[in-house]
């Protein structure tokens, strides 16, 4: 909770679920946003299916492009060098399978 005296010297704002209707443009946008940040136009295009919009509906706009860059991720692996294709981005590249820790832990270790 923030305290009342600062909270007043601020405009608060309320960012709820990106709207419904132009959920499909939102995606498009973002994975072509992605695509070129990753220099790859004219390799590979991606796409989602529309159970993919449906579970994307109830999240905000950057958490959605967070979870975009996520399955684009997983699907790179896909593709063949020189080949362009269209990879059409499905439920399961959007579920994080439970892996271990690879990651080295931040911080001091302990003497004895």
């Amino acid at each position: 909770m923030v305290p009342e005296p600062l909270l007043s010297r601020f405009r608060v704002f309320q960012i709820g679920p990106f709207p419904e209707n132009r959920l499909p443009d939102l995606v498009e946008r973002i994975l072509k946003k992605i695509v070129e940040g990753l220099g790859l136009e004219g390799v590979a295009r991606f796409c989602v299916r529309e159970e993919v919009l449906e579970s994307l509906r109830s999240r905000t706009a950057r958490e959605i492009r967070q979870v975009l860059e996520g399955a684009v991720a997983r699907r790179l692996i896909d593709i063949p060098e020189g080949i362009r294709q269209t990879f059409v981005l499905r439920k399961q590249d959007f579920e994080v399978g439970q892996r271990p820790e690879t990651r080295a832990r931040i911080g001091f270790k302990r003497r004895n």
